[in-house]
């Protein structure tokens, strides 16, 4: 089974922002959210492999968009974020899904830089069955990853989200 990472484009800063607070553990907790998936039960059994609360995340996206932030990148279309899905593999137990999960957040620190890594979230209560070609499935854990598309000191959501790129992350993340 090949990795499939879905990609998701933000483009203003209130649309991350939202996405991080949905992804934040305390900040899961405190809200009811449109996602009835959602089991707040299980949802101390996310995990913040940032180790950023929701505050300090926001401060670090500000941050690393106002060091981007040039004429060049003032377009009112540009894509600032991009919120990456990952499934734990079918199969793969929870312990096992931490560790693939870490290696995940690796390949995609070396590929995308440190600095352009928003954060990373595990989580484990959302687990809910669904309908795949007529078969009844029961969803797996999966971690959200938010990256900058920097790209040369520049925001490229384009080349960011290219079919080649996809395709090699893809492919390494699967490797």
């Amino acid at each position: 089974i090949m990795a499939s990472v879905n990609f998701m484009k933000c483009k203003s800063a209130g649309e991350v922002k939202a996405m991080l607070r949905h992804c934040d553990k305390e900040e899961r907790l405190k809200h009811n959210h449109s996602n009835k998936e959602i089991d707040k039960t299980k949802t101390m059994d996310n995990i913040n492999y940032s180790r950023l609360g929701y505050s300090e995340v926001c401060k670090k996206f500000d941050s690393r968009i106002k060091s981007l932030d040039t004429s060049i990148n003032k377009r009112k279309d540009r894509v600032t974020c991009f919120g990456l899905t990952i499934p734990a593999c079918d199969g793969m137990s929870k312990e096992d899904s931490v560790k693939f999960f870490f290696d995940v957040i690796k390949i995609m620190s070396a590929r995308f830089g440190k600095a352009n890594m928003v954060s990373a979230y595990a989580h484990y209560d959302e687990i809910h069955e669904y309908i795949d070609h007529g078969e009844v499935k029961t969803s797996r854990g999966h971690l959200h990853v938010y990256v900058i598309p920097e790209i040369d000191g520049k925001l490229n959501g384009k080349q960011f989200s290219s079919k080649t790129s996809m395709k090699s992350l893809n492919k390494a993340i699967d490797k």
